[in-house]
């Protein structure tokens, strides 16, 4: 029974507001997290408005438009935020090239206009859901959960990423030590809010990246006014997190009709992780759970996982429905379009997700292959479409390859000493069977129960992605750790979705049910931290790892939990007062709550460490407060379209996060080499084109350079010739260096003096205008002869 029904007394507007209370509860909780951390409160209540105007309110009422029969008003509010994102998203990036990015929102003036003057779509101001389908305690708990993801991701990554005013310069704010990819970002937003069509921090090349959460940033920024480094480092993951977290409730409701299944696939979605038993399997792979700083340090994930849920929900409805609109099928062609354009493995895993749910209804016949074979033409022109218009080069992480050696340097080659470059294939494998069944054994029973349900399949589609996708793609560094990423929550959802069933189809007792999970969890708890302290393995590459050493703990754990879940078995046949059931039924209990304590073990540990304070030490190299405020100086004394250059293209490289020693400063290039190219700030604090800053992640090289992959990924310019001029026109100018500079449009120079001094001869071709710390800032003379 809903909170509404028990307070009948109350007049409507109580009960709607009533219905509000989680809502607005979470609201205050994460707007303490806001200002505890040092976010300006009035960016936040300006980003609030701007998400409410452009996204909720017209997003939720286009939702209400599909007549999608919502299950929840959750889902409404969610679903419509998402797809409001994504329709002014994209009609920003399509007028940026025009100058007219402002015209965007005038759908959002038709959307609402249309609801109200038209008396047929009036009623879409009203909830379409059953309001008995969200009970009371299904709000407060999806609030809860979603106020605890926050906080782990507040807690453990804000802390080392904090936010500073550039002192002098009051409302201007830099990242003090960011993770270098945080001020890549940045740079391209804000190239992005200026309609740049280069890369920030190469000129020249076209910029061709995952561009639609910089397209977002950007749009947020123009009309709000809020400074690019607290929208990057703040304001923009708290709502996606929410987002997301609330769509995977829909995806379970969907496919349970039951708000319990809804909590238990959104709990399991982003409260699981592959229980790390031994420390050298910590990075990269046990990093794929929904709640890992991998995610949160990557704006564009975290903008596209609750992009990617809406799409498979829509898929979902469009399939499970007897008749399908025109309107709905357009709207899932937009929402893949800009799934695709905000991560790159995204449409491989719908097409993958496609197929599957193709196959099994091909099986079953289920007479929706029409319509599934046109969703998956659809995402595949559209996958196509993103490659050449948005993505570029740069998404090598799809390229098939079954090469596994230790130059290859794959997202599992960290896990061994290259002395073990031969067994990585297998160990793989291994793993991934090991770590990843302990979250599919529920998965699987989920697919048995429901197993003509084609949204179920959809999910494990997905889930096969995130394996072979991994398995089976390869890049430079890690980025097919991406596909697994996006693949946990909907195992997660899955897993769920198998708890609910079994618990269903046993007939146990709720109050039992409520009883048995977090039990299994506290359990789950022990049994992993006892099996981890007894087998820990200190990381240290020189330790020749055996065979026996990787798999002991799981064995260990596996049996362990097996025990577990026959205790809860008897908990459940006791405590229910029933006759025995099956014993294929008690099978698939025991089962179900071993995974739950296996998989609740870490994600117990997860929201333990959200909630005790952590360090603030950083291991990312810092930005210099007098860097920031020249950088910041160059953008408000000079033209959108200016160029700067500078001697400033490597920085510190930071020790393993398992060394006690500090980062180490980066000597300054030599012969074209840089110790860690991802130096970013002065483009993205700047807002300017810089000539050259850091080059890493720009897809260049693979067209002009084919051998840059035999080196070690962003340590090598591929234009030496290039950088020599670009330093040499600071280190020893002449009239030639200056008729460089000039003919690619440079018209400000920055150099950071602890790098490399610049010439004493260099007044004669620039003008020294601003001093600050070991920072100088030159402005080019058109009209200098030299001397």
């Amino acid at each position: 029974m809903s909170i509404v029904d028990r307070h009948s007394l109350l007049p409507q507007w109580g009960h709607r507001l009533v219905r509000w209370v989680p809502a607005i509860v979470g609201y205050v909780a994460t707007l303490v997290m806001f200002v505890a951390f040092n976010t300006p409160l009035l960016s936040v209540f300006l980003y609030s408005l701007y998400l409410l105007v452009f996204a909720a309110i017209p997003g939720t009422l286009l939702w209400r438009m599909l007549r999608t029969n919502p299950k929840s008003f959750l889902e409404e509010v969610a679903a419509g935020t998402t797809l409001g994102l994504c329709v002014q998203t994209l009609l920003t990036w399509l007028l940026t090239p025009f100058g007219v990015p402002r015209l965007a929102a005038v759908w959002i003036v038709i959307v609402v206009g249309l609801c109200i003057v038209r008396p047929r779509l009036r009623s879409l101001w009203r909830s379409q859901a059953d309001a008995a389908e969200t009970p009371a305690w299904m709000g407060w708990a999806l609030s809860a959960f979603s106020v605890l993801a926050c906080w782990w991701v507040v807690n453990n990554d804000w802390r080392n990423h904090t936010i500073s005013q550039i002192p002098g310069m009051p409302g201007q704010w830099y990242a003090v030590a960011p993770q270098e990819d945080m001020n890549f970002q940045q740079a391209i937003s804000a190239m992005v809010l200026h309609g740049g069509t280069t890369f920030p921090n190469v000129a020249a090349i076209p910029l061709k990246y995952e561009l639609m959460v910089s397209y977002h940033i950007a749009d947020a920024a123009r009309w709000t006014g809020i400074d690019l480094t607290v929208l990057v480092l703040r304001l923009a993951t708290i709502p996606l997190l929410i987002l997301a977290v609330l769509l995977c409730a829909a995806l379970a409701h969907r496919i349970t009709k039951s708000s319990v299944g809804a909590v238990l696939g959104a709990g399991f979605a982003y409260f699981t992780n592959p229980p790390p038993l031994w420390a050298g399997t910590h990075y990269p792979l046990i990093q794929v759970a929904s709640l890992n700083l991998g995610v949160y340090r990557s704006p564009t994930q975290t903008f596209a996982q609750p992009i990617f849920h809406l799409l498979l929900l829509l898929a979902i409805v469009i399939i499970s429905r007897k008749r399908v609109s025109l309107p709905q099928l357009s709207a899932f062609v937009l929402i893949a379009f800009v799934a695709g354009g905000a991560k790159a493995t995204l449409l491989p895993q719908t097409i993958c997700a496609l197929i599957a749910a193709l196959a099994v209804g091909w099986i079953i016949r289920a007479r929706k292959s029409g319509r599934i074979l046109f969703l998956l033409g659809a995402v595949a022109v559209l996958f196509l479409a993103t490659l050449y218009l948005i993505l570029g080069t740069g998404a090598r992480g799809l390229v098939p390859s079954l090469d596994v050696t230790a130059t290859h340097w794959t997202a599992f080659a960290s896990l061994l000493h290259p002395a073990f470059a031969i067994h990585l294939s297998p160990f793989k494998a291994a793993f991934l069977a090991v770590g990843w069944s302990l979250g599919v054994i529920a998965a699987l029973v989920a697919i048995i129960v429901k197993r003509k349900d084609l949204g179920v399949w959809m999910l494990a589609g997905v889930g096969l992605s995130g394996f072979g996708g991994s398995l089976l793609t390869a890049h430079p560094t890690l980025s097919q750790i991406w596909f697994l990423r996006g693949a946990w929550p909907l195992l997660g959802i899955l897993a769920g979705i198998g708890v609910f069933e079994a618990a269903k189809a046993l007939h146990v007792n709720r109050r039992v049910g409520v009883a048995v999970v977090p039990v299994s969890l506290v359990l789950g708890l022990g049994a992993a931290v006892a099996v981890r302290h007894s087998f820990h393995i200190p990381i240290a590459y020189e330790y020749q790892k055996t065979w026996a050493d990787l798999f002991a703990p799981y064995a260990v754990l596996i049996s362990l939990s097996l025990l577990i879940g026959a205790i809860a078995v008897l908990v459940i046949v006791l405590f229910a007062k029933r006759r025995r059931a099956p014993l294929s039924g008690l099978v698939i209990v025991g089962l179900l709550v071993s995974v739950v304590a296996l998989q609740g073990s870490s994600a117990t540990e997860l929201a333990v460490q959200g909630l005790l304070p952590m360090s603030q030490t950083s291991w990312f190299p810092k930005t210099d407060a007098d860097g920031a405020y020249a950088a910041r100086w160059v953008r408000d004394h000079s033209q959108v379209d200016d160029t700067i250059v500078t001697n400033m293209h490597c920085l510190g490289t930071a020790q393993p996060p398992f060394s006690a020693q500090p980062p180490v400063k980066a000597e300054p290039p030599v012969d074209a080499y840089c110790s860690n190219a991802r130096h970013f700030w002065l483009g993205a604090l700047s807002e300017r084109q810089v000539l050259l800053e850091g080059w890493d992640y720009a897809p260049a090289p693979q067209d002009v350079a084919p051998d840059w992959d035999s080196a070690p990924a962003g340590t090598r310019f591929w234009d030496p010739a290039f950088l020599a001029q670009n330093d040499g026109a600071l280190s020893s100018p002449s009239p030639t260096t200056m008729n460089w500079l000039r003919e690619h449009s440079v018209d400000w120079i920055v150099v950071d003096r602890s790098v490399s001094r610049e010439s004493s001869r260099l007044k004669n071709y620039a003008d020294l205008v601003l001093v600050k710390g070991h920072f100088a800032v030159y402005r080019v003379d058109s009209n200098a002869a030299g001397g």
